[in-house]
């Protein structure tokens, strides 16, 4: 805090920066392939491949383990972490 108060366009430089960041994009590979892509509710809105809810393959009706679901973490006690998935309609 000091230091941004010594340097008054410190903090100008730092906002800049953020707003100039950009994400890496990833991977969604798993999603949209041809036995996984009726599995998603839309096209756009899949999971990441680093990130995503992996079924037992063994209790799926066809022997996958993928479905369109990520985790969410919850930053508050009362809560678990739980997975959040589209539900196609």
């Amino acid at each position: 805090m000091e230091d941004h108060l010594k340097n008054k366009n410190r903090l100008e430089k730092e906002w800049e920066a953020l707003c100039a960041y950009q994400a890496e994009p990833n991977a969604a590979t798993i999603a949209q392939r041809e036995e996984n892509i009726q599995k998603n509710r839309t096209r756009d809105i899949v999971a990441y491949d680093h990130c995503r809810i992996c079924l037992k393959a063994e209790n799926s009706h066809d022997n996958s383990d993928y479905i369109n679901a990520s985790p969410i973490v919850s930053t508050e006690s009362k809560w678990n972490d739980f997975p959040s998935h589209e539900v196609k309609g």
